[in-house]
């Protein structure tokens, strides 16, 4: 069996690849079961990305071309690909930010930034949540 440890080396290795290909690529995280080490056999692999510079209109054909590109470097079809910019749901990325593995990070001051300005959103969200809920 395939260690957690080499499991995460081989995928930053073989996604830095695709990810300096595409050039668009800010900064990744592997998250879920399979990175937590919680998985089975029906587990998916899941790949969040953060695109710099991309049309709101093209994204779409970007996330589609990228997880092509992807389940080719991972030899894997069940790959679950989160497109950061396009997610509305704070609760995912709160997710992601604080149990997943930054996989790629071309801007770490980028990174950085997003990951607290999202896990401040989160924590508002939570509050006003709570506040309509009478708690």
């Amino acid at each position: 069996m395939v260690s957690r440890k080499m499991l995460i080396t081989d995928i930053k290795k073989l996604l830095s690849s695709v990810f300096e290909k595409v050039g668009i690529v800010q900064f990744a995280y592997f998250f879920g079961s399979v990175a937590k080490g919680d998985n089975t056999n029906l587990s998916d692999m899941d790949i969040a990305v953060y695109l710099r510079d991309v049309d709101p209109m093209a994204v779409f054909d970007v996330k589609l071309s990228l997880h092509g590109d992807i389940c080719r470097a991972l030899n894997r079809n069940d790959v679950d690909l989160v497109v950061l910019n396009t997610v509305a749901n704070n609760m995912l990325i709160e997710d992601i930010i604080r149990h997943g593995i930054v996989i790629y990070d071309m801007d770490s001051n980028a990174r950085e930034n997003y990951e607290v300005t999202s896990l401040h959103q989160a924590i508002d969200f939570k509050t006003q949540r709570l506040a309509i809920m009478g708690v």
